[in-house]
């Protein structure tokens, strides 16, 4: 496997651990403005209620955009076309949860 065929996976892993953690912060934020816990907005809001998964989805990819836009600046770009997949791939997610 050559440099940047491992760059460009390594970028996909990325993106997906920031849609983890745009996750996670979506979810403390919201847990902190509402009064709940973490675990009751994952099981309550997320999982058990399908009108707000593909807001939450979109909520998460800030983190994703973030680092694209951080990679693109320093011409990382090996790297930022896995971020980019990573996004394209949570958008599908995004618009199967929509319908």
């Amino acid at each position: 496997m050559n440099r940047r065929m491992r760059d460009t996976l390594l970028g996909i892993l990325l993106g997906f651990i920031g849609d983890v953690i745009g996750f996670v912060l979506y979810g403390l934020v919201f847990s902190w403005m509402k009064g709940v816990s973490f675990g009751f907005f994952y099981q309550k809001i997320f999982l058990d209620t399908e009108l707000f998964r593909s807001q939450i989805l979109t909520g998460a990819l800030i983190v994703n955009i973030l680092m694209f836009y951080i990679l693109m600046r320093r011409r990382m770009d090996d790297l930022n076309k896995g971020v980019l997949i990573a996004i394209l791939l949570t958008v599908i997610g995004i618009v199967y949860y929509y319908t």
